[in-house]
Parts: structure tokens; C-alpha cells; sequence
């Protein structure tokens, strides 16, 4: 037999979420791009996070949803939450990592630019390729007074 989100009902209250957390998980699985989704996993969030074996719930939810629903369940979790599974614990940091490091590209670039240094695509490129942040957060500060892309680059840009 195989189950479509039809065949699972919506959990969208406190009791059911806290009598049945494992059928709150099946909802939110089944219903994330439901248009109660946002109650869906509110419920859950703050059902279902605090039931025995509650962290790994929320994992394994937050590992299944489409994307805007999985930044929702996200932005509901208090601060300080770690994820338990190491699969999840790894993307979610290295996806951290790589937004920051394209936000420090970004920024580099810009301010580049915007003292009049002449960008070629292959430069920009590289520097949008480049993931070390504590690197890009240097060249940062050097754009901010340098005369010439090699202060700011080095050897990097030879």
C-alpha cells in the first residue's frame, strides 16, 4: 500500500500534536506545501520538539520539506537548536558556510567597484568561487583603501 498526503490527515492543533507527535510528523511531511502548512509546523514545532525522540522528529521533518517550508520550521525553532542528525548537522552548516563566503564575495566585489577597479569576469569569477571567509574578510578590509588590486589580491591575482 502506498500513501498519498490524502491519506494522512492534517494535524493543525495542540492535543492531537501532543497525544500523536509521530502522526503531527506525518502531517508536516505529507502537508508541506499545504496551505496551512505555516499552522502545521508551528503545531509541530512547538508540540512535538519537546516529545521523546522530539529532536530527531523535527530532523527528519526538516530534512523532507520543500524548501520555503523547511526556512519556515527553521525560523520557528528557538536559538541554539542543533540538529541531532550529522547529515542534516553537515548541509546545514556547509550551506551556512557557502551563503556567507558568497555574501563576503559580493560584498568584496562591490566595494571594488564602487572605488573604480576595473573587475574582469575571470577575476570575479574566482572571487565568487572562493569559499575561506576569513581570506575574503581580508581582502575586504585592503579594498577599502588599497591603490591597485594587487594590494588588495597579492600573489592570489598574478
Amino acid at each position: 500500500m502506498v500513501l498519498s498526503p490524502a491519506d494522512i490527515p492534517v494535524v493543525s492543533d495542540s492535543e492531537t500534536a501532543e497525544a500523536n507527535p509521530e502522526l503531527a510528523v506525518l502531517s508536516a511531511i505529507a502537508h508541506g506545501d499545504d496551505p496551512e502548512s505555516e499552522t502545521i509546523l508551528t503545531v509541530l514545532a512547538t508540540h512535538v520538539l519537546a516529545a521523546p525522540h522530539g529532536k530527531m522528529y523535527i530532523d527528519q521533518v526538516t530534512g523532507l520539506l520543500p524548501e520555503a517550508a523547511r526556512h519556515f520550521l527553521e525560523s520557528l525553532m528557538t536559538a541554539g537548536y542543533e540538529y541531532q542528525n550529522e547529515l542534516i548537522r553537515t548541509y546545514f552548516f556547509e550551506g551556512e558556510a557557502k551563503g556567507e563566503a558568497k555574501g563576503e564575495a559580493k560584498s568584496l566585489l562591490k566595494v571594488l567597484r564602487k572605488r573604480g577597479f576595473e573587475i574582469s569576469d575571470a577575476l570575479a569569477a574566482r572571487v565568487e568561487g572562493h569559499t575561506d571567509t576569513e581570506q575574503l574578510d581580508v581582502w575586504l578590509d585592503r579594498a577599502v583603501d588599497a591603490d591597485s588590486l594587487d594590494e588588495v589580491f597579492g600573489e592570489w591575482n598574478a
